[in-house]
């Protein structure tokens, strides 16, 4: 486990399936895919990833997998969490052991705690898998419940708490985090506002975006700390309307449609979850060209 970047383009990596199985080798073509564009950052088994519908071995298997083909290249993010604490921390320490880099851990969901109950259930996870990093995530919009500034100002004072993805997709929010959090490193959860929220304060993004542009994604991200905000805006301008793309259904519905039309997976969910519908198919392969060809000046 080495240093952690903590900053940058961090890709939410989806999980390709056939046959209602996991497709590994897949998984890992993807993984390397992510490796040769220079991304900061792999978080296995998110959102994007259908955790809801994985089993816990089916997870440790991707650690296991993303663990040894990223090796020393990047980060390796496991999301871990869930409405159940204890089941938090049983699976927090299983992917310790397989030796990623840090937790992501939820929101509880469905069961609605308080801020108190938040704040000590992050903390017993802490607790639990010290020294390894933990990564909030707070994403009301699939939670219900959101974690506020307060208490993640609180949160931070536990040592290996070190990072929060915001998906509220409020500027405001960020500020106020900025102003009452300032040891922690926040990262934006929502492609469509991360830009913005970079310029506030934020230092990077938990992407799904960079799951079909990579290079792009690291371009822009290059140019900002370079001090070119010009060029990094130009290149947020051109994929403003393919983050708009990824939530046209839910996520990751799209982002699949969008991979297997590239090629590189099989257009597969786990149920409940089920392909993009298909009307949608030649309005995707039209922005899809037009995005490619906008973006060719910017890609060397």
């Amino acid at each position: 486990m080495g240093e952690i970047m903590s900053r940058g383009i961090l890709t939410a990596v989806i999980t390709p399936f056939h046959n209602d199985k996991i497709d590994f080798k897949a998984f890992e073509r993807h993984l390397q895919n992510q490796i040769d564009a220079g991304i900061s950052g792999i978080i296995v088994s998110g959102s994007t990833g259908e955790a809801p519908v994985l089993s816990k071995d089916e997870k440790c298997e991707l650690f296991r997998i993303a663990v040894e083909v990223v090796g020393d290249e990047t980060e390796v993010i496991a999301g871990t969490g869930s409405y159940s604490t204890r089941d938090s921390i049983d699976l927090g320490k299983k992917a310790a052991q397989i030796g990623v880099d840090g937790l992501l851990n939820v929101v509880p969901y469905y069961n609605k705690p308080t801020q108190e109950g938040l704040y000590q259930h992050f903390k017993a996870i802490a607790a639990a898998v010290e020294p390894i990093p933990i990564y909030l995530y707070n994403v009301p919009g699939r939670t219900v419940r959101d974690l506020l500034p307060e208490t993640v100002a609180r949160l931070a004072e536990i040592e290996n708490i070190t990072h929060l993805k915001e998906a509220s997709g409020s500027v405001a929010r960020v500020r106020e985090l900025v102003e009452l959090a300032p040891t922690i490193t926040l990262l934006s959860g929502d492609d469509k506002t991360f830009f913005e929220g970079v310029l506030h304060g934020m230092q990077g993004v938990i992407s799904v975006a960079s799951n079909l542009f990579p290079q792009a994604m690291v371009r822009l991200w290059r140019a900002y700390t370079a001090d070119d905000v010009e060029t990094a805006t130009s290149i947020n301008t051109i994929l403003e309307p393919i983050y708009e793309f990824l939530f046209w259904e839910p996520n990751p519905m799209p982002v699949k449609a969008a991979a297997a039309h590239f090629g590189w997976i099989h257009n597969k969910l786990r149920l409940p979850l089920v392909p993009m519908s298909a009307r949608y198919e030649a309005e995707m392969i039209t922005l899809f060209e037009k995005t490619q060809t906008e973006l060719e000046p910017y890609l060397d």
